[in-house]
């Protein structure tokens, strides 16, 4: 049977990666692909937020009036926020 002291060195390499790994996924959160004003797909990483550049789902709110509703079988920028 192993003593903990054979197995600290095991324990402290694994943390290691584990913090590692986690330092690196927080680094690339950082950037994110945008929608220029030519409407082509670029990537920025010196901004966060969602990516842009995945298919929108279907749908849109629309104003009619005063009233918005949703139209799921319309496509286009949100009518309803200011």
């Amino acid at each position: 049977m192993r003593s903990w002291k054979t197995r600290l060195p095991l324990l402290c390499a694994m943390l290691a990666m584990v913090f590692t790994t986690i330092g690196f996924s927080t680094d690339s959160e950082a950037a994110r692909w945008k929608i220029g004003s030519d409407g082509s797909c670029y990537f920025d990483d010196t901004d966060d937020g969602p990516d842009q550049c995945l298919p929108q789902p279907a749908g849109r709110w629309k104003l009619d009036g005063d009233n918005c509703y949703f139209d799921a079988s319309d496509s286009g920028p949100d009518q309803c926020r200011p």
